[in-house]
């Protein structure tokens, strides 16, 4: 089906042929609109650029690598060859204007090697493949932010909200959240961090008031007693010794020299097994 002529004053055809007074084949560092045609059938990408020139040298880097974000731009690359490709200006315009400007071309030209239809959201109702995803799990393997990097995410969030604030996960994220976290331990490493980062720091007064609130009037043990086997297991626990440099205290007072309670160091030492690895830190 044919396109109708538009009745606009600036259309594509008179667009294109204002441009052509100024396009060539290497084109110096301006921002605008570009075109990169097929000679063979006709077939176009388009696309904006602050530097035509650097963008220009992406697309051919990009596309001889074999790692276009266009499948269809690669396919035909990869069969008619660079020679079969050649880069053109459709618009300059100022660099604030080319997303607007883009999309217009977009909208009325329908480039054929064009994926993404959306010039303010590329990926606007597309996923990722699982090998794309594979490929980007693998690429950031054993990579870390260098400390410039993560002062600068940190500088960012500073005063921001967390995503999740207000919201509830459904139970079965919770669900798979629990099993996936089932029987892993965290590394001594992180521990080590975790302690150091905790050390001295206190609730905030609201934290304490919100548990207290939501504490009280639980009557979870009103009117029970605990049977003599939990009082045992329950005395055991708090008075039973732990050696640590040649020093020996009971549960109670290593929470007490460290700012625990003995319920919580005893509750730490069924997971990570020894004082070695929890408190190091904190007594440094």
């Amino acid at each position: 089906m044919k396109k109708q002529p538009s009745n606009a004053s600036n259309t594509i055809p008179e667009i294109i042929d204002r441009a052509t007074r100024y396009a060539q084949d290497v084109v110096d560092g301006n921002s605008g609109i570009y075109q990169i045609i097929n000679i063979v059938n006709g077939k176009r990408y388009i696309g904006s650029a602050v530097d035509f020139n650097r963008r220009w040298r992406q697309h051919r880097n990009h596309a001889n690598r074999g790692i276009h974000h266009s499948a269809h731009f690669q396919a035909a690359w990869n069969k008619y060859g660079v020679e079969s490709f050649q880069f053109s200006i459709l618009l300059k315009c100022h660099k604030d204007e080319i997303i607007d400007n883009e999309q217009i071309f977009l909208d009325r030209e329908n480039p054929e090697y064009n994926i993404a239809k959306n010039a303010t959201a590329p990926m606007l109702g597309r996923k990722h493949t699982d090998k794309a995803k594979q490929l980007v799990s693998i690429s950031k393997i054993g990579k870390k932010r260098s400390p410039e990097t993560i002062k600068k995410m940190s500088d960012y969030m500073k005063g921001k909200p967390s995503w999740i604030k207000g919201k509830k996960m459904s139970p079965e994220i919770c669900a798979r959240n629990s099993a996936a976290r089932k029987g892993k331990k965290l590394p001594p490493e992180h521990c080590k961090n975790i302690g150091i980062s905790q050390k001295g720091k206190k609730k905030p007064q609201s934290f304490v008031d919100s548990v207290r609130k939501r504490m009280t009037g639980n009557k979870y043990m009103l009117g029970k007693k605990h049977t003599p086997e939990v009082i045992a297991g329950i005395v055991e626990r708090l008075t039973k010794h732990h050696t640590h440099n040649g020093e020996t205290r009971t549960a109670s007072e290593w929470g007490e020299k460290f700012g625990i309670s003995g319920q919580s160091f005893n509750a730490r030492m069924r997971r990570w097994g020894n004082i070695d690895r929890i408190y190091v830190p904190r007594m440094q």
